[in-house]
């Protein structure tokens, strides 16, 4: 449970007691999510600040500092890295372990909603209000593919189970696997008559 206080609270689904408390944001939380081990909870703020807590304790771990409101913050597939999704329209990844901003992808015009990373981490996958997604290469921060551009407006965008291809849904009403090994568009599902906002792949 996540709190306007700046904190975030952790409870046993079964009995209901609280676990622990992650305290330390100065402002509200806008996200807060556990590492898929079960054994951290990353935290975003209006602060400006995403923040690492052991998940038994409550115990603080480290802070990653956006220098902007953040709309959200993802662990790395293999929890090394944090990926912070920003207001100012830059998404920012930093190493988990020291806390340094390893590299920015700063192309969106609006706030940044999400920023994911691919299954190897080759690639970083951010989705904005702009209505834009935007592959950018996780080395060199280089923005390899705006989604906008040849499909229409962007509604949706995440990666697909495995982190290898792109789930993207349109105001169109299409959606789109994108494939970025093959750089193309690998399968569409159209129907719909007005805008997708949200879709599963299972």
């Amino acid at each position: 449970a996540s709190m306007y206080d700046g904190s975030a609270d952790l409870y046993d689904r079964t009995s209901g007691e609280r676990i622990c408390s992650c305290a330390g944001h100065k402002f509200s939380l806008r996200s807060c999510i556990m590492s898929p081990d079960g054994k951290k909870i990353l935290t975003a703020s209006k602060d400006g600040t995403s923040k690492l807590f052991c998940a038994s304790s409550g115990e603080y771990l480290g802070s990653f500092d956006a220098e902007a409101v953040l709309c959200g913050a993802n662990f790395s597939p293999d929890l090394s890295k944090v990926l912070t999704a920003a207001q100012d329209g830059v998404a920012k990844l930093f190493d988990t372990h020291s806390g340094a901003c390893l590299q920015e992808f700063p192309d969106h015009s609006a706030p940044v909603l999400s920023a994911t990373m691919s299954f190897d981490g080759t690639w970083v996958l951010t989705s904005s209000s702009d209505l834009e997604a935007k592959l950018f290469e996780t080395n060199t921060g280089r923005c390899l593919r705006s989604f906008s551009e040849e499909n229409g407006f962007v509604t949706c965008a995440q990666w697909a189970p495995g982190g290898r291809q792109l789930l993207l849904a349109f105001f169109s009403g299409k959606v789109a696997v994108f494939d970025p090994a093959s750089d193309r568009f690998v399968q569409e599902f159209v129907g719909h008559t007005d805008c997708v906002h949200s879709m599963k792949l299972i």
